[in-house]
């Protein structure tokens, strides 16, 4: 009987210490997506949010994400800085 438990314990300890193990890591798309004011990375996972980032320009062109600001653009599907819902994707990374 002893010996039951002690394996019993044994088990249950190294299924929890499996599950604990393997954190879950966030994956995002490696194409930008952007906005007139910030680019970002969509996440591939319903758990995530983006981190923006304001462009940065050189010669009116987001030098990160390539970006053009010096075309007027109409912020798409009714964006507000700061919430992202699709944006444009200039080109890939």
């Amino acid at each position: 009987m002893k010996n039951v438990l002690i394996l019993t314990l044994a088990i249950l300890t190294s299924i929890c210490l499996f599950a604990c193990a393997a954190p879950h890591q966030h994956k995002f798309s490696k194409d930008w997506s952007c906005d007139a004011r910030y680019h970002w990375h969509e996440p591939l996972c319903d758990d995530a949010s983006p981190e923006m980032k304001e462009h940065t320009f050189v010669q009116g062109k987001c030098s990160v994400c390539g970006y053009d600001g010096t075309t007027p653009s109409e912020p798409s599907g009714g964006e507000t800085p700061g919430e992202p819902s699709g944006g444009t994707t200039p080109g890939g990374e």
